[in-house]
Order: structure tokens, then C-alpha cells, then sequence
């Protein structure tokens, strides 16, 4: 009786807690690029915290939720032109919930762009009590949200975005056979993903490298059916996600997480044998292709990219004797990736 009681105990609190905790994320979320003051005013009344209204400096502070003292939050104005405007929470727990912590960021030129990131830990349950652990176990299947949970070299990314419905293009940015648009100028990614990308740079710049490195070993044939499948691959990304793989800034400037998806995509490729290991390399292609549009990316990321795809144009005629489609088009790289550029 007393186990099936502290069972019972432990759902009740995870019940509460939990939406205790998703009743903070929805309101923070409606208060992106508004000012600190409206936050502060919001925050007061309608959770009834006790934030002075004429405190300068709100943001930056740990403010305990009145409701529930296991949680506190704080919030960040750093957006680039008006330091006013709030762009940034954190959410961490106390007591029953130590080791929980989200924090919550859009990019400055889209509040919808939020995304909430899980606190970083070499063991996901290593430092999280079972109450921490089960409510957290609870914000991935968040409602409304995409949890990705993908390496980043020696760590791992854990985070909730909101996911991308599949739609189409206009007419002038429909996917043809071969054929390349010029692209738009790389979008401006906000501090929360640039931070991401930054952190996991070096990691990135050694997969490139890696992956350049096959690539030279493969002979003309096979680099021939790398670009095939990486056309396909390209077809597939356009019904799934909307996106134009030739037009990389483009997909950067659509969606912001694009590459991360690529790499959750891939590691489930890589993990289904042979098939899903072929699969997998047509993608690194477009994955690889697209990294060096972030505002993150190093000029060793673009200049590799461009080595990539020197090794892979020289088999552009090779492929056109299988996929007719490439006979139609002139060998050429995706916008920006050209490396006579």
C-alpha cells in the first residue's frame, strides 16, 4: 500500500508540476518581441508574481513562481535594435524538480521562430530526481511541439520547436528537374540558434571533412549515383518539408532548424542497415550543402562545401547515362556552392 501510495504521490506532482510549468511557457511565449513592462504587468496579474513594476532592470533576475516554489524564471531582452523587447526565458526547477531547466528564445525578426532547449547533461537523467525526470519525460510530447534530440559532437542538442507544416512554393520556386533559381541572401538567424550552431561547429566542420574524404575515395560511377540519389533525396525534402535543396539559403531562411532535422533524419537512416546508410549519404549531401548558409558557418565550412561538390560535378555526364533528367542541364552547384565561385 505505502509504494502504490508514493506512486500515486508521484503522479499527482508530476500532474501539477507539469502544468504549472507549460502555463509559464504559454504565456512567456505571447510575450516575445513585446516590451519588459507588458511582461512584468502580465506576469503580476495573471500568475501573480510580485515583479516591482518600477524596476528598471526586470530581465536578468531569477523570479520565483508564487504558485509553485519549485519554479522560478527569468527572461532576456537582447534583441538587436531594441533592448527593450523580451527575446529570451529561462524556466529551472528547485527542490523536488532540481536539474530541470528550459530556456526559451526566437530569432529578433520572428516571434514564431520560439524554440524551448533543454538543459545540457552528459546522463539526460543523471542529475534529475524521478519527479524532474517524469516531467520533463512529459514537455517532450508537448503538444503543438517537435522534440529533436540530436548528437552534437560530444553532447547532445534536446529541444522543442514548433514543427514546419509541409507547403508548397510559388510557381518560380517549384523544385524542376536540375534546374537552379538564384537564392535569396542567408537569412539572419537569432542568438539562440546561432549559439547552437556555434557550439557545434567544429564537430561540423570534421563531419564535412569526413564526408569530402569518401567522396574522394569513390570513383566516377559511384560519385555518379551519389548525385542521382542526392536528387531524389532533394525531390523527397521538397513533398515532406517545402524545401529547394539547390537554393540552401532559401531553406536556411524558411526554417532555421532545417539542418537539425536533416541530422535527426539521417542518424534514423543510418541505424536501418544498408538502405538506410545510402539514403543517409544522399542527405549528407543537401546537409553539407546547407550548413555553410548559417550565419554561424566558418569560411573552412563554405570553402569544403565547395570542394564537395568540385569532386561531384565531374560525374554530373556519368549520371546523365542513367537519369536522363541531368542531360537536360548543364553540371552546376546549388547557389552560392559553385566552386569556380
Amino acid at each position: 500500500m505505502s509504494v502504490m501510495s508514493r506512486d500515486e504521490k508521484l503522479s499527482d506532482g508530476v500532474n501539477v508540476n507539469f502544468e504549472r510549468l507549460t502555463l509559464l511557457m504559454k504565456l512567456l511565449e505571447a510575450h516575445v518581441h513585446k516590451s519588459k513592462e507588458q511582461l512584468v504587468l502580465s506576469l503580476n496579474d495573471d500568475l501573480g508574481f510580485y515583479i516591482p513594476t518600477t524596476l528598471q532592470d526586470p530581465e536578468g533576475r531569477t523570479w520565483p513562481d508564487p504558485s509553485n516554489n519549485r519554479l522560478a524564471i527569468s527572461f532576456m531582452c537582447q534583441h538587436a535594435t531594441n533592448r527593450r523587447l523580451v527575446t529570451g526565458f529561462d524556466i529551472e526547477g528547485y527542490d523536488e524538480l532540481a536539474g530541470l531547466a528550459v530556456t526559451g528564445s526566437a530569432d529578433d525578426s520572428c516571434a514564431d521562430s520560439l524554440h524551448w532547449m533543454f538543459a545540457e547533461r552528459e546522463n539526460v537523467n543523471s542529475t534529475l530526481s524521478p519527479m524532474a525526470t517524469a516531467v520533463e519525460a512529459r514537455l517532450t510530447k508537448l503538444e503543438g511541439w517537435e522534440f529533436l534530440d540530436l548528437p552534437t559532437g560530444d553532447s547532445r542538442i534536446r529541444m522543442l520547436v514548433r514543427p514546419a507544416a509541409p507547403k508548397r512554393s510559388t510557381d518560380d520556386e517549384q523544385l524542376p528537374s536540375i534546374r537552379i533559381e538564384p537564392a535569396t541572401s542567408p537569412r539572419k538567424i537569432g542568438w539562440f540558434e546561432r549559439l547552437i550552431l556555434r557550439y557545434s561547429v567544429r564537430s561540423q566542420e570534421r563531419e564535412l571533412t569526413e564526408f569530402v574524404s569518401q567522396i574522394q575515395a569513390m570513383d566516377l560511377a559511384d560519385r555518379a549515383h551519389l548525385l542521382i540519389g542526392a536528387r531524389i533525396a532533394a525531390r523527397q525534402l521538397y513533398e515532406d518539408y517545402g524545401w529547394n535543396p539547390w537554393k540552401p539559403s532559401l531553406v536556411v531562411r524558411k526554417d532555421a532548424t532545417a539542418t537539425l532535422k536533416l541530422g535527426r533524419l539521417i542518424k534514423l537512416l543510418q541505424e536501418q542497415g544498408t538502405n538506410g546508410r545510402a539514403s543517409a549519404a544522399y542527405l549528407m549531401v543537401w546537409l553539407h550543402s546547407i550548413r555553410p548558409f548559417y550565419d554561424a558557418a566558418t569560411p573552412t565550412m563554405v570553402n569544403t562545401a565547395r570542394e564537395m561538390w568540385a569532386l561531384l560535378l565531374p560525374a554530373w555526364s556519368r549520371a546523365a547515362l542513367i537519369e536522363p533528367a541531368f542531360s537536360s542541364k548543364k553540371p552546376e552547384a546549388p547557389k552560392g556552392l559553385n566552386p569556380n565561385e
